[in-house]
């Protein structure tokens, strides 16, 4: 995707932050056990956290009382996501910065997390800054969700794709099989030499929708019309699937 596009996709999710929020389900708590017993992350261990959107990521994190910082280009979506984590304003930041913009100084974190927002990172910066912002033995943890069709399924999404054809053609195609799915890392952080100690997992779960979020889907679609250690850290990335 080239950048002019990239940054311009990004900003439609601000543009219906609050529509995201109620619509874009969150991920299987099993995952973040994992991710724990993985990085080996200590109490009071530090976060950053890569496009937090409204927090759906964070928000699990923070229970487990990690002190995390939040970075969010999007106003909307950084309002939203200050609200639901008032809780943990102690031990939560969110910035409007895109990973790209902020300067880390000569902060280091024991893990980085991005939850369905890797890919909107400039993919010249994204692996390199990542490996820069962590501490030696730090974690990076992608993680996103794939709608899945499994056996013995009602049929409900090939009955939905006129739907899909009139009012959100980029969804068009339905859910994937699960042995579809990645087994491996991706390449881009296979080949630039800076993580190893890598594990993929795939979560199977399902969580309830209503027709109010999946017209929020369809209404964000007409506005828009692998956990790595550096050289010497560990790595892992976690693909959640619905």
């Amino acid at each position: 995707m080239v950048r002019e596009n990239r940054e311009r996709l990004a900003r439609t999710f601000d543009l219906s932050a609050r529509l995201y929020d109620e619509a874009r389900p969150g991920y299987p708590e099993e995952l973040f056990e994992d991710l724990v017993g993985l990085c080996e992350i200590h109490d009071g261990g530090t976060v950053l956290e890569v496009g937090c959107g409204t927090g759906k990521a964070t928000l699990p994190l923070a229970r487990r009382g990690y002190r995390i910082l939040c970075l969010e280009p999007g106003a909307n979506l950084a309002a939203i996501a200050r609200r639901n984590l008032a809780a943990f304003k102690h031990a939560v930041e969110v910035r409007e910065r895109t990973f790209e913009e902020w300067e880390p100084g000569s902060e280091a974190f024991d893990m980085v997390v991005a939850a369905t927002s890797f890919w909107w990172v400039d993919p010249k910066a994204r692996y390199a800054r990542t490996a820069a912002v962590l501490r030696p033995g730090g974690c990076a943890a992608v993680f996103w969700n794939v709608h899945v069709e499994r056996p013995g399924h009602d049929g409900f999404f090939g009955e939905v794709q006129g739907a899909y054809r009139r009012h959100a053609s980029g969804l068009v195609g339905g859910p994937r099989d699960p042995d579809e799915l990645p087994t491996t890392l991706d390449r881009g952080f296979l080949e630039t030499g800076l993580f190893e100690e890598v594990a993929v997992r795939h979560y199977p779960w399902t969580e309830p929708t209503t027709q109010t979020a999946i017209s929020g889907c369809f209404a964000r679609s007409r506005t828009t019309s692998r956990w790595p250690k550096r050289a010497g850290r560990r790595c892992s990335r976690r693909s959640p699937r619905l």
